[in-house]
């Protein structure tokens, strides 16, 4: 990976992070204020997991668009480009659709509708995937990297 593609990466990773602290203050809800501070720190990095992800996804597309226009990739390269710009882009949508999924289901919880374990369930969920859409836009980049790397050569 070069140095944008880690920067954007580790503040992806930030703010999942960010995600399951705020998370982690839902167990501590137990006034308005605490509901407040988990909402307020949830929402800020449901804000940043879809900066960061969709900063990726465009960042695997700019980037393949650029090598094919640029370096006039082999067919075996391109597709190699394609596959890694599939991966990062499923992980970035993973990342976001479980992330705005589990926010909204949070509105069930309040008129009682749903079982707040049911909420600490999806936000177990929502960590894995965010986990999984890690792994999979950090091989998109290193390949990405790697093949321009090579091609530039």
């Amino acid at each position: 990976m070069n140095r944008w593609s880690r920067i954007v990466w580790t503040l992806s990773l930030l703010a999942a992070i960010g995600w399951i602290a705020g998370g982690w203050f839902g167990y501590e809800v137990r006034d308005g204020a605490s509901l407040a501070r988990h909402t307020l720190l949830v929402f800020f990095a449901l804000l940043a997991l879809v900066l960061t992800h969709g900063w990726v996804a465009i960042y695997l597309l700019a980037v393949e668009q650029l090598l094919r226009r640029r370096a006039r990739p082999s067919q075996s390269d391109e597709s190699s480009l394609a596959r890694a710009r599939r991966r990062g882009a499923i992980g970035a949508a993973l990342a976001i659709a479980a992330a705005l999924a589990q926010f909204a289901v949070s509105n069930a919880l309040f008129p009682d509708r749903l079982d707040a374990g049911w909420h600490a369930w999806g936000a177990l969920g929502t960590a894995m995937l965010l986990a999984l859409a890690a792994l999979l836009e950090r091989s998109a980049l290193a390949a990405t990297g790697e093949l321009a790397r090579a091609l530039a050569d």
